[in-house]
C-alpha cells in the first residue's frame, strides 16, 4: 500500500497528541486525519509557506496560534478538533466518538482546508498542485487515500466538491467506527 501521509507510527502519534489536547481516549478507531500534501514533493513549514500560516494562525483565532511543526486545538460550535503542522503537509485530526457530531464539523473543516488553499495561492512558494489525503484506521488496519487532487488557485466547483469528498470521508469513517447496534440507530434517525 502507497502511504501518502507518513509512517503508521507517526500516524498514531498525530492521534495520540491529537486525543490529549481533545481529552479523549486514544482510540485509533475513532478518529480521522486529513492532510493537504503538495504534488510536488516540498517543505510546507511556517518558512516555506509563510504567507499561508501566517494567515491561518488569523483565521484559526483566537484558538492557536499553530506553533511551527506543533499542533492547535480549534474549537467550533459543532465541536472541537486539532490542527497539526509538518514539514510533510497540514493535518486536521477529528474525533468521531460522537458521530452526529463528526458530521457537524464538516463545513468547519472544509473552511480550514479552503483557507489553507486561498492562502497557499498567495504564496511565493506555493505548489501548483495538492492533494487531499485521508487516513484512517479500522480493525487495526491503516488506509490511506487520495480523496481529491486540487489545482491551485481553487475555484468555486472545486470548492464543492472538495466539500463533498470530506463529507464522504467522515461518513463513511463514522459507520466504519461504530458499533452495530449504533449503526442500526443512526439508520433509523
Amino acid at each position: 500500500m502507497e502511504t501518502y501521509m507518513g509512517t503508521e507510527a507517526s500516524s498514531r502519534d498525530s492521534i495520540r497528541r491529537a486525543a490529549a489536547l481533545l481529552q479523549r481516549p486514544a482510540n485509533d478507531n475513532e478518529f480521522i486525519a486529513l492532510k493537504l500534501i503538495p504534488a510536488q514533493s516540498r517543505c510546507c513549514c511556517f518558512h516555506c509557506w509563510p504567507v499561508t500560516w501566517a494567515t491561518i494562525n488569523e483565521f484559526i483565532a483566537p484558538d492557536g496560534p499553530v506553533p511551527d511543526e506543533g499542533d492547535a486545538l480549534l474549537h467550533s460550535l459543532e465541536g472541537d478538533y486539532v490542527l497539526e503542522c509538518h514539514e510533510s503537509g497540514p493535518e486536521i485530526i477529528v474525533y468521531l466518538g460522537v458521530a452526529t457530531a463528526s458530521l457537524l464539523l464538516v463545513k468547519s473543516v472544509v473552511d480550514l482546508i479552503t483557507a489553507f488553499l486561498k492562502a497557499l495561492a498567495k504564496d511565493h512558494r506555493s505548489p501548483s498542485r495538492i492533494k487531499l489525503t485521508h487516513r484512517r484506521v479500522h480493525a487495526g488496519q491503516v488506509a490511506d487515500d487520495i480523496l481529491v487532487e486540487i489545482d491551485l488557485p481553487l475555484t468555486d466547483d472545486m470548492t464543492e466538491m472538495l466539500n463533498a469528498k470530506v463529507r464522504e470521508a467522515l461518513q463513511k469513517t463514522t459507520e466504519q467506527s461504530l458499533p452495530a447496534d449504533a449503526k442500526d440507530g443512526a439508520a433509523e434517525g
